[in-house]
Protein backbone atom coordinates (compact mmCIF):
# COMPACT_ATOMS: atom_id res chain seq x y z
CA UNK A 1 0.00 0.00 0.00
CA UNK A 2 1.39 3.40 -0.98
CA UNK A 3 2.32 5.70 1.87
CA UNK A 4 -0.03 8.46 0.68
CA UNK A 5 -3.23 6.38 1.12
CA UNK A 6 -5.37 6.54 4.41
CA UNK A 7 -6.78 3.38 6.10
CA UNK A 8 -10.65 3.33 6.47
CA UNK A 9 -12.57 0.91 8.80
CA UNK A 10 -16.26 -0.01 8.02
CA UNK A 11 -18.90 -1.04 10.66
CA UNK A 12 -22.31 -2.57 9.85
CA UNK A 13 -24.71 -5.58 10.14
CA UNK A 14 -25.10 -8.40 7.72
CA UNK A 15 -28.86 -8.88 8.78
CA UNK A 16 -30.14 -5.54 10.14
CA UNK A 17 -33.79 -6.74 10.26
CA UNK A 18 -32.99 -8.93 13.23
CA UNK A 19 -32.31 -5.82 15.34
CA UNK A 20 -36.10 -5.60 15.91
CA UNK A 21 -35.55 -8.42 18.40
CA UNK A 22 -34.07 -5.90 20.88
CA UNK A 23 -37.64 -4.91 21.70
CA UNK A 24 -38.06 -8.22 23.53
CA UNK A 25 -35.79 -6.83 26.29
CA UNK A 26 -38.61 -4.53 27.36
CA UNK A 27 -40.91 -7.42 28.37
CA UNK A 28 -39.35 -8.01 31.88
CA UNK A 29 -39.54 -4.28 32.54
CA UNK A 30 -43.22 -4.17 31.69
CA UNK A 31 -43.99 -7.17 33.88
CA UNK A 32 -42.13 -5.53 36.78
CA UNK A 33 -44.09 -2.32 36.35
CA UNK A 34 -47.39 -4.19 36.19
CA UNK A 35 -46.67 -6.06 39.40
CA UNK A 36 -45.68 -2.83 41.11
CA UNK A 37 -49.20 -1.51 40.66
CA UNK A 38 -51.06 -0.90 43.97
CA UNK A 39 -54.11 -3.02 44.48
CA UNK A 40 -57.40 -1.54 45.57
CA UNK A 41 -58.66 -2.56 49.04
CA UNK A 42 -62.31 -3.46 49.31
CA UNK A 43 -63.99 -3.78 52.74
CA UNK A 44 -66.31 -6.71 53.23
CA UNK A 45 -68.39 -7.78 56.22
CA UNK A 46 -66.26 -10.67 57.51
CA UNK A 47 -63.06 -8.59 57.37
CA UNK A 48 -64.65 -5.72 59.29
CA UNK A 49 -65.71 -8.15 62.03
CA UNK A 50 -62.19 -9.58 62.31
CA UNK A 51 -60.58 -6.13 62.48
CA UNK A 52 -62.96 -5.04 65.25
CA UNK A 53 -62.22 -8.20 67.27
CA UNK A 54 -58.48 -7.70 66.81
CA UNK A 55 -58.68 -4.13 68.12
CA UNK A 56 -60.59 -5.28 71.22
CA UNK A 57 -58.10 -8.04 72.01
CA UNK A 58 -54.93 -6.05 71.16
CA UNK A 59 -54.37 -4.79 74.76
CA UNK A 60 -54.90 -8.23 76.24
CA UNK A 61 -52.55 -9.78 73.74
CA UNK A 62 -49.83 -7.19 74.46
CA UNK A 63 -50.21 -7.74 78.21
CA UNK A 64 -49.95 -11.51 77.78
CA UNK A 65 -46.84 -11.07 75.63
CA UNK A 66 -45.22 -8.81 78.25
CA UNK A 67 -46.03 -11.27 81.02
CA UNK A 68 -44.63 -14.14 78.98
CA UNK A 69 -41.48 -12.13 78.26
CA UNK A 70 -41.08 -11.26 81.94
CA UNK A 71 -41.49 -14.91 82.94
CA UNK A 72 -38.87 -16.02 80.44
CA UNK A 73 -36.42 -13.36 81.64
CA UNK A 74 -37.16 -14.12 85.29
CA UNK A 75 -36.38 -17.80 84.78
CA UNK A 76 -32.84 -16.99 83.71
CA UNK A 77 -32.43 -14.37 86.47
CA UNK A 78 -33.61 -16.76 89.18
CA UNK A 79 -31.41 -19.53 87.81
CA UNK A 80 -28.32 -17.31 87.91
CA UNK A 81 -29.23 -16.00 91.37
CA UNK A 82 -29.74 -19.51 92.71
CA UNK A 83 -26.36 -20.63 91.35
CA UNK A 84 -24.75 -17.62 93.13
CA UNK A 85 -26.01 -18.89 96.50
CA UNK A 86 -27.33 -15.56 97.85
CA UNK A 87 -27.46 -14.58 101.56
CA UNK A 88 -28.77 -11.54 103.38
CA UNK A 89 -27.27 -9.66 106.38
CA UNK A 90 -28.89 -7.15 108.64
CA UNK A 91 -27.09 -4.10 110.07
CA UNK A 92 -25.79 -6.27 112.86
CA UNK A 93 -24.42 -8.82 110.40
CA UNK A 94 -26.86 -11.55 111.35
CA UNK A 95 -29.95 -12.97 109.73
CA UNK A 96 -32.97 -14.57 111.24
CA UNK A 97 -33.44 -18.03 109.80
CA UNK A 98 -35.86 -20.86 110.33
CA UNK A 99 -33.20 -22.88 112.16
CA UNK A 100 -31.97 -21.75 115.60
CA UNK A 101 -28.45 -20.33 115.89
CA UNK A 102 -26.07 -20.53 118.83
CA UNK A 103 -24.65 -16.99 119.06
CA UNK A 104 -21.64 -16.02 121.20
CA UNK A 105 -21.25 -12.27 121.72
CA UNK A 106 -17.76 -11.04 122.66
CA UNK A 107 -17.63 -7.40 123.81
CA UNK A 108 -14.27 -5.73 124.40
CA UNK A 109 -14.35 -4.07 127.85
CA UNK A 110 -10.67 -3.11 128.08
CA UNK A 111 -9.83 0.47 129.04
CA UNK A 112 -9.06 1.54 125.44
CA UNK A 113 -12.77 1.13 124.64
CA UNK A 114 -13.40 4.26 126.72
CA UNK A 115 -11.96 6.36 123.86
CA UNK A 116 -14.45 8.97 122.66
CA UNK A 117 -14.36 9.90 118.99
CA UNK A 118 -17.65 11.83 119.28
CA UNK A 119 -20.49 11.98 121.74
CA UNK A 120 -20.33 8.26 122.51
CA UNK A 121 -17.38 6.14 123.49
CA UNK A 122 -16.27 3.03 121.62
CA UNK A 123 -17.68 0.92 124.44
CA UNK A 124 -21.11 2.53 124.13
CA UNK A 125 -21.00 1.84 120.38
CA UNK A 126 -20.09 -1.78 121.16
CA UNK A 127 -23.10 -2.08 123.46
CA UNK A 128 -25.38 -0.69 120.74
CA UNK A 129 -24.01 -3.21 118.22
CA UNK A 130 -24.49 -6.10 120.67
CA UNK A 131 -28.09 -5.05 121.40
CA UNK A 132 -28.83 -4.87 117.67
CA UNK A 133 -27.51 -8.40 117.17
CA UNK A 134 -29.80 -9.71 119.92
CA UNK A 135 -32.86 -7.80 118.67
CA UNK A 136 -32.50 -9.00 115.07
CA UNK A 137 -31.85 -12.63 116.00
CA UNK A 138 -34.33 -15.33 115.15
CA UNK A 139 -36.73 -17.08 117.47
CA UNK A 140 -35.13 -19.96 119.30
CA UNK A 141 -31.59 -18.58 119.10
CA UNK A 142 -29.34 -19.15 122.13
CA UNK A 143 -26.86 -16.57 123.46
CA UNK A 144 -23.62 -16.50 125.43
CA UNK A 145 -22.04 -13.22 126.51
CA UNK A 146 -18.26 -12.86 126.92
CA UNK A 147 -16.14 -9.79 127.53
CA UNK A 148 -12.49 -9.03 126.80
CA UNK A 149 -10.83 -7.88 130.02
CA UNK A 150 -7.82 -8.55 132.22
CA UNK A 151 -8.09 -10.59 135.38
CA UNK A 152 -11.84 -10.24 135.98
CA UNK A 153 -14.58 -12.72 135.13
CA UNK A 154 -14.84 -13.03 131.35
CA UNK A 155 -17.94 -15.19 130.73
CA UNK A 156 -20.98 -13.24 131.90
CA UNK A 157 -23.67 -15.54 130.42
CA UNK A 158 -22.24 -19.07 130.53
CA UNK A 159 -25.51 -20.99 130.48
CA UNK A 160 -27.01 -20.32 127.03
CA UNK A 161 -29.90 -17.86 127.33
CA UNK A 162 -32.96 -17.97 125.09
CA UNK A 163 -34.71 -14.84 126.36
CA UNK A 164 -33.52 -11.72 124.57
CA UNK A 165 -34.52 -9.42 127.42
CA UNK A 166 -32.14 -11.17 129.82
CA UNK A 167 -29.23 -10.88 127.41
CA UNK A 168 -29.92 -7.19 126.74
CA UNK A 169 -30.02 -6.53 130.50
CA UNK A 170 -26.57 -8.10 130.84
CA UNK A 171 -25.27 -5.97 127.97
CA UNK A 172 -26.67 -2.84 129.62
CA UNK A 173 -24.89 -3.74 132.88
CA UNK A 174 -21.47 -3.99 131.21
CA UNK A 175 -18.82 -1.46 132.30
CA UNK A 176 -15.43 -0.48 130.91
CA UNK A 177 -12.62 -1.91 133.02
CA UNK A 178 -9.48 0.02 133.95
CA UNK A 179 -7.12 -2.66 132.69
CA UNK A 180 -5.83 -3.87 129.31
CA UNK A 181 -7.56 -6.80 127.67
CA UNK A 182 -6.08 -10.31 127.81
CA UNK A 183 -7.27 -11.78 124.52
CA UNK A 184 -5.91 -15.33 124.72
CA UNK A 185 -7.97 -16.47 127.77
CA UNK A 186 -11.05 -14.84 126.24
CA UNK A 187 -10.67 -16.76 122.95
CA UNK A 188 -10.09 -19.96 124.91
CA UNK A 189 -13.40 -19.40 126.71
CA UNK A 190 -15.14 -18.85 123.36
CA UNK A 191 -13.64 -22.07 122.00
CA UNK A 192 -15.03 -23.98 124.99
CA UNK A 193 -18.48 -22.40 124.64
CA UNK A 194 -18.69 -23.51 121.00
CA UNK A 195 -18.66 -27.12 122.19
CA UNK A 196 -21.86 -26.55 124.17
CA UNK A 197 -25.33 -26.98 122.67
CA UNK A 198 -24.40 -29.74 120.20
CA UNK A 199 -28.07 -29.96 119.20
CA UNK A 200 -27.72 -26.54 117.49
CA UNK A 201 -25.43 -26.97 114.50
CA UNK A 202 -25.39 -23.35 113.37
CA UNK A 203 -22.77 -21.43 115.38
CA UNK A 204 -21.90 -17.76 115.15
CA UNK A 205 -19.30 -15.71 117.06
CA UNK A 206 -19.48 -11.90 116.95
CA UNK A 207 -16.45 -10.03 118.34
CA UNK A 208 -16.97 -6.30 118.92
CA UNK A 209 -13.67 -4.52 119.64
CA UNK A 210 -11.41 -1.61 118.74
CA UNK A 211 -8.70 -4.17 117.83
CA UNK A 212 -6.11 -2.43 119.98
CA UNK A 213 -2.60 -3.37 118.91
CA UNK A 214 -1.32 -4.36 122.37
CA UNK A 215 -4.11 -6.93 122.73
CA UNK A 216 -4.58 -8.19 119.16
CA UNK A 217 -1.00 -7.97 117.87
CA UNK A 218 1.43 -8.30 120.78
CA UNK A 219 5.13 -7.86 120.13
CA UNK A 220 6.04 -11.34 121.40
CA UNK A 221 5.83 -13.98 118.66
CA UNK A 222 4.41 -16.69 120.94
CA UNK A 223 1.23 -14.88 122.06
CA UNK A 224 0.67 -13.53 118.56
CA UNK A 225 0.83 -17.04 117.06
CA UNK A 226 -1.54 -18.35 119.75
CA UNK A 227 -4.10 -15.63 118.96
CA UNK A 228 -3.95 -16.51 115.25
CA UNK A 229 -4.36 -20.22 116.03
CA UNK A 230 -7.41 -19.65 118.23
CA UNK A 231 -9.06 -17.34 115.70
CA UNK A 232 -8.59 -19.90 112.92
CA UNK A 233 -10.03 -22.63 115.14
CA UNK A 234 -13.07 -20.52 116.03
CA UNK A 235 -13.61 -19.55 112.38
CA UNK A 236 -13.51 -23.22 111.41
CA UNK A 237 -16.19 -24.17 113.92
CA UNK A 238 -18.49 -21.18 113.44
CA UNK A 239 -19.27 -18.12 111.38
CA UNK A 240 -16.82 -15.57 112.79
CA UNK A 241 -17.73 -11.88 112.54
CA UNK A 242 -15.48 -9.05 113.80
CA UNK A 243 -16.91 -5.54 114.20
CA UNK A 244 -14.03 -3.05 114.21
CA UNK A 245 -14.73 0.11 116.23
CA UNK A 246 -11.13 1.36 116.25
CA UNK A 247 -9.66 4.48 114.67
CA UNK A 248 -6.32 4.61 112.89
CA UNK A 249 -3.72 7.05 114.29
CA UNK A 250 -5.96 8.25 117.12
CA UNK A 251 -4.50 11.11 119.19
CA UNK A 252 -3.81 10.10 122.77
CA UNK A 253 -1.26 10.65 125.53
CA UNK A 254 -1.11 8.81 128.81
CA UNK A 255 0.69 8.66 132.14
CA UNK A 256 2.44 5.31 131.80
CA UNK A 257 4.49 5.31 135.04
CA UNK A 258 4.78 7.04 138.43
CA UNK A 259 7.55 6.13 140.82
CA UNK A 260 10.25 7.25 143.24
CA UNK A 261 13.75 5.81 143.58
CA UNK A 262 13.73 6.20 147.36
CA UNK A 263 13.53 2.88 149.20
CA UNK A 264 12.22 4.62 152.34
CA UNK A 265 10.53 7.99 152.66
CA UNK A 266 10.81 9.85 155.95
CA UNK A 267 9.08 12.99 157.12
CA UNK A 268 10.94 16.17 156.22
CA UNK A 269 13.06 14.41 153.59
CA UNK A 270 12.99 15.71 150.01
CA UNK A 271 11.59 13.11 147.63
CA UNK A 272 11.83 13.08 143.82
CA UNK A 273 8.75 11.68 142.07
CA UNK A 274 9.04 10.78 138.39
CA UNK A 275 6.01 10.65 136.07
CA UNK A 276 6.48 9.16 132.60
CA UNK A 277 4.10 10.47 129.92
CA UNK A 278 3.89 8.86 126.46
CA UNK A 279 2.49 10.32 123.24
CA UNK A 280 0.63 7.60 121.32
CA UNK A 281 -0.65 9.99 118.62
CA UNK A 282 0.84 11.02 115.27
CA UNK A 283 1.41 14.73 116.10
CA UNK A 284 3.85 16.57 118.37
CA UNK A 285 2.42 17.84 121.66
CA UNK A 286 3.87 21.07 123.07
CA UNK A 287 3.55 22.52 126.57
CA UNK A 288 1.65 19.67 128.12
CA UNK A 289 0.76 20.45 131.74
CA UNK A 290 1.49 17.67 134.25
CA UNK A 291 0.00 18.17 137.73
CA UNK A 292 1.02 16.50 141.00
CA UNK A 293 -1.65 15.96 143.66
CA UNK A 294 -1.03 14.74 147.21
CA UNK A 295 -4.20 13.60 148.95
CA UNK A 296 -6.27 15.40 146.26
CA UNK A 297 -4.43 18.70 146.85
CA UNK A 298 -2.47 20.25 143.95
CA UNK A 299 1.16 20.68 145.02
CA UNK A 300 3.34 20.94 141.86
CA UNK A 301 3.03 21.45 138.09
CA UNK A 302 5.47 20.79 135.26
CA UNK A 303 5.47 21.36 131.50
CA UNK A 304 6.75 18.85 128.93
CA UNK A 305 6.78 18.43 125.14
CA UNK A 306 6.20 15.12 123.43
CA UNK A 307 7.28 13.91 120.00
CA UNK A 308 5.06 11.34 118.23
CA UNK A 309 5.60 7.94 119.85
CA UNK A 310 8.03 9.37 122.44
CA UNK A 311 8.04 9.31 126.24
CA UNK A 312 9.00 12.24 128.47
CA UNK A 313 9.58 12.27 132.22
CA UNK A 314 8.28 15.02 134.49
CA UNK A 315 10.18 15.26 137.81
CA UNK A 316 8.60 16.62 140.99
CA UNK A 317 10.52 17.47 144.17
CA UNK A 318 8.41 17.44 147.31
CA UNK A 319 8.49 16.48 150.96
CA UNK A 320 6.05 15.33 153.62
CA UNK A 321 5.72 17.01 156.97
CA UNK A 322 4.72 13.92 158.97
CA UNK A 323 4.62 10.18 158.75
CA UNK A 324 1.65 8.33 157.32
CA UNK A 325 0.20 6.89 154.13
CA UNK A 326 -0.01 9.46 151.29
CA UNK A 327 -1.95 9.09 148.06
CA UNK A 328 0.06 10.64 145.25
CA UNK A 329 -1.59 11.31 141.89
CA UNK A 330 -0.40 12.68 138.55
CA UNK A 331 -2.96 14.21 136.18
CA UNK A 332 -3.01 15.37 132.58
CA UNK A 333 -5.65 17.47 130.91
CA UNK A 334 -8.33 14.98 129.84
CA UNK A 335 -8.29 13.92 126.20
CA UNK A 336 -10.54 11.49 124.31
CA UNK A 337 -9.35 8.60 126.49
CA UNK A 338 -9.61 9.93 130.03
CA UNK A 339 -8.82 6.64 131.81
CA UNK A 340 -5.08 6.84 131.14
CA UNK A 341 -4.70 10.56 131.90
CA UNK A 342 -4.27 9.86 135.65
CA UNK A 343 -2.02 7.58 137.66
CA UNK A 344 -1.78 6.92 141.40
CA UNK A 345 0.93 5.88 143.84
CA UNK A 346 0.51 4.89 147.48
CA UNK A 347 3.52 6.29 149.35
CA UNK A 348 4.10 5.22 152.98
CA UNK A 349 6.09 7.79 154.99
CA UNK A 350 7.62 7.35 158.46
CA UNK A 351 8.78 9.89 161.01
CA UNK A 352 12.07 8.03 161.50
CA UNK A 353 13.75 4.74 160.65
CA UNK A 354 14.48 2.47 163.60
CA UNK A 355 17.49 0.23 163.00
CA UNK A 356 18.53 -2.51 165.41
CA UNK A 357 22.31 -3.13 165.54
CA UNK A 358 23.43 -6.36 167.19
CA UNK A 359 27.00 -6.02 168.47
CA UNK A 360 28.96 -9.20 168.00
CA UNK A 361 32.26 -7.81 169.40
CA UNK A 362 32.04 -6.16 172.83
CA UNK A 363 34.87 -3.72 173.63
CA UNK A 364 35.73 -1.00 176.09
CA UNK A 365 36.09 1.65 173.45
CA UNK A 366 33.20 2.40 171.13
CA UNK A 367 35.48 2.42 168.11
CA UNK A 368 36.43 -1.18 168.82
CA UNK A 369 32.84 -2.44 168.79
CA UNK A 370 31.66 -4.35 165.69
CA UNK A 371 28.69 -2.02 165.20
CA UNK A 372 30.56 1.28 165.63
CA UNK A 373 31.08 2.15 161.97
CA UNK A 374 27.65 0.94 160.90
CA UNK A 375 26.09 3.16 163.57
CA UNK A 376 28.17 6.09 162.38
CA UNK A 377 27.01 5.59 158.79
CA UNK A 378 23.29 5.30 159.48
CA UNK A 379 23.25 8.06 162.13
CA UNK A 380 26.15 10.42 161.37
CA UNK A 381 24.98 13.18 163.72
CA UNK A 382 27.02 14.86 166.43
CA UNK A 383 26.14 17.19 169.26
CA UNK A 384 27.36 20.17 167.22
CA UNK A 385 26.06 19.05 163.79
CA UNK A 386 22.87 17.00 163.94
CA UNK A 387 21.92 14.89 160.94
CA UNK A 388 19.45 16.43 158.53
Amino acid sequence: MPASQTAILAFGFASPLLLWGLLLGSIPVIIHLLHKRRYRETDWAAMRFLMEAARKNARRVRLEQLILLAVRVLLFVLLATALAEPFVESSAGLVASSRPVHRILVVDASFSMGYRAGENSRFEAAQDAAREIVRTAGDGDAFNLVRVCGSQSRVLVRQPAYRREQVIDEIDALKVTEEPGDLIPTLQEVDELLATLPEISDKQVAIISDLQRTSWSPEAAGPRAEIERLLKKIAGASELMVIDLGTDAAANRAVVDLRTDEAFVTAGQEVVLQAAVRNFGPARLDRQIVELYVDDALTRTEQISLEPGATAVAGFRTQFSRGGEYRVEVRLEEDRLALDDRRWLSLPTVDSLNILLVNGKPAGRSADRATHYVETVVAPSTSREPWQ
